[in-house]
């Protein structure tokens, strides 16, 4: 039997479901309202999604209450709650193979028929649907490494001179927050926080989409854009969101900013990243390989890369831990593995890339067309396989043909001056000659 989503609210199990995954921070909303109202009021229809098409995929069960009684009749039947299991977990399978949709969908399609299963009580064991998304596989085929995306986080920043964009990318990029969270912080938070007597400012919250508790930190270099932010928004209500002045929806919100950060990825690749380019979607469209979202992935890279204890990576970006643990959310050791990450992510120059400067340094100097040295640097960014030997190298003539210039040109004013000297010198023989001539003829006379 096919649903819709009004067919199932007339079962109790997803109503408990839904009561459930209203969750402690939306149950703020007006507790007279109907469960369809609250429902409507925080947009938690998207949770039924997978649990609609689950039916329609379910050879087992018809509808939610067949899965409340099957599992009630056969808990302690192994047999029968490995053939539940195994239909569960090819759940995704299907989505992607039958449904044409993609690995992402199929993930979160089957956390909702999870997520019913244990609101209700029935709690089992599955396989993760770990299969590669098509950015991850695009980015595989490319050899796009987490050095080159976060060399890309920093570059498409150069193009990005929106306000607002600028803000959310730092925020992404800096804590590893999603944009919902970042978008949930309103101006009276921003405003009560105490920048002037704290190096790094701690913010706290609940991701809005799990209700998982983060904490994270403002770091210095993230204070200015707040604080101008603030000023600049002055006018702003302490209770409005920080990006409801763009669209009142957050959704749309995001909209506005993804199509700004689309102009500047298309700019950055064009001119550091050209082969950015070959990616295409089905329809020959260009497909993005670095995404808004994906600050926040280069963000918990960093964090592995490092070997951030999981429970603390997982706290600064709202994920839920393996390990339920109780947090000082003061702790020094939550703030110095922050700052191990920052350094990763934003630390000082290593000696290739101040070996690489000096290099381009001395373009400057050498090459006063500015187009030119922007086709050496392009080049230079496309090839990978440069060794740092052959930047030593690099510097090490430049820096040699410099001096040789010097030489020569010395060597060519010594030359023009010895010249002059010498003509100077024959000059002043022959007015001493005169000279000696004009005395002898007036001793004469």
């Amino acid at each position: 039997m096919a649903f819709t989503m009004k067919d199932l609210l007339e079962f109790s199990s997803i109503k408990t479901y839904l009561d459930g995954s209203i969750g402690s921070k939306k149950q703020k909303i007006d507790g007279n309202l109907t469960l369809e109202q609250k429902i409507k009021t925080v947009n938690l229809s998207q949770v039924l999604r997978g649990v609609v098409v689950y039916f329609e995929y379910s050879k087992l069960f018809g509808n939610p209450s067949e899965i409340i009684a099957y599992y009630k009749e056969n808990r302690d039947n192994d047999d029968k709650i490995a053939i539940m299991v195994k239909e569960i977990n090819d759940f995704p399978n299907w989505v992607v193979s039958e449904r044409k949709l993609s690995e992402k969908t199929a993930i979160y399609y089957s956390s909702h028929i999870r997520g019913f299963l244990t609101h209700n009580n029935i709690r089992l064991k599955f396989k993760n649907f770990n299969a590669k998304t098509e950015k991850k596989k695009t980015q595989n085929r490319l050899g796009i490494t987490y050095e080159e995306l976060k060399r890309f986080a920093e570059k498409v920043k150069e193009y990005i001179n929106d306000f607002d964009l600028r803000l959310l990318i730092e925020f992404e990029h800096r804590t590893g927050l999603a944009f919902r969270e970042v978008a949930d912080l309103t101006f009276g938070l921003l405003r009560a926080k105490d920048y002037e007597n704290n190096e790094y400012v701690l913010i706290s919250d609940d991701r809005e989409k799990s209700t998982i508790e983060y904490t994270n930190f403002i770091s210095p270099d993230l204070k200015p854009y707040v604080l101008d932010y603030l000023k600049k928004h002055s006018d702003q209500p302490d209770e409005a969101r920080i990006f409801s002045h763009l669209h009142p929806d957050p959704k749309r919100a995001y909209h506005l900013l993804d199509q700004k950060f689309n102009t500047a990825y298309l700019k950055c690749i064009k001119n550091h990243f050209p082969r950015y380019l070959k990616v295409k979607t089905a329809k020959g469209n260009m497909k993005k390989v670095f995404s808004l979202h994906s600050f926040r992935a280069v963000f918990k890279t960093a964090c592995d890369i490092v070997r951030i204890i999981p429970e603390h990576r997982d706290m600064f970006i709202a994920h839920k831990s393996d390990k339920m643990t109780n947090y000082d959310l003061k702790s020094n050791a939550l703030l110095e593995d922050y700052k191990i990450v920052e350094k990763e992510l934003f630390g000082k120059k290593t000696q290739d890339n101040a070996t690489i400067d000096q290099v381009f340094d001395i373009l400057k100097e050498l090459v006063s067309n500015k187009g030119k040295r922007m086709a050496i640097h392009k080049k230079y960014v496309e090839d990978q396989t440069r060794s740092l030997n052959t930047e030593i190298k690099a510097v090490l003539m430049l820096e040699q043909f410099k001096l040789q210039i010097k030489q020569d040109i010395k060597r060519e004013i010594k030359t023009e001056l010895k010249k002059e000297f010498s003509e100077i010198r024959q000059e002043l023989k022959q007015f001493k000659a005169f000279s000696e001539y004009l005395q002898k003829v007036k001793s004469v006379v």
